[in-house]
């Protein structure tokens, strides 16, 4: 989402929030419902934002007003914490299974090897982002799971593989898509 103060008397061009009584204007990116809806059929989805708790929950109630989007859960900034950087710890899950979509490289300096970057998002009505990050993720599903057979994956073949992982996934396909 792309998200602006709103100057007294202004229309909003997408969805009015309200974050410690001041008025914002949030507009989605293009194509972000259906994203998320298709992308949780394969990926547990997870939200990390450098937003406050008042911020996310005005987002959230936009987007994901069931609560059902994010079943890998939300995390957004705690005071304690510093803004500059996000860390994969704060997300439950195995890192050699984490992918990372975010529009910026700085603050995930200790995950860099987990990240799909996107590009950012300014309000752009005409944004293509998602369909090319559709693309990416998709790629990155089929390679990490390329060995598994059709009708289901046994334990003795799971024995047999060594187990993937995303980092390595990642750099794979970043060579294949340079080359």
């Amino acid at each position: 989402v792309f998200s602006s103060r709103m100057k007294p008397g202004a229309e909003p061009a997408g969805h009015q929030i309200t974050v410690r009584d001041s008025p914002f204007d949030m507009v989605l990116r293009p194509g972000l419902l259906h994203f998320l809806q298709v992308i949780r059929q394969t990926y547990v989805v997870s939200m990390y934002t450098m937003g406050d708790e008042e911020y996310t929950r005005a987002v959230l109630d936009v987007i994901d007003p069931q609560r059902q989007l994010f079943a890998g859960g939300v995390c957004s900034w705690r005071p304690s914490e510093s803004r500059e950087f996000k860390y994969l710890s704060r997300v439950a899950c195995d890192s050699s299974m984490a992918v990372i979509v975010d529009d910026s490289i700085d603050v995930w300096r200790d995950a860099l090897p987990n990240l799909c970057l996107t590009r950012r998002f300014v309000g752009d009505k005409l944004d293509d982002g998602l369909q090319l990050l559709s693309w990416q993720l998709d790629l990155t599903h089929r390679t990490f799971y390329q060995d598994v057979p059709p009708e289901g994956f046994s334990y003795e073949a799971a024995i047999a593989r060594a187990p993937p992982s995303v980092p390595e996934v990642l750099s794979e396909t970043r060579g294949q898509l340079l080359a």
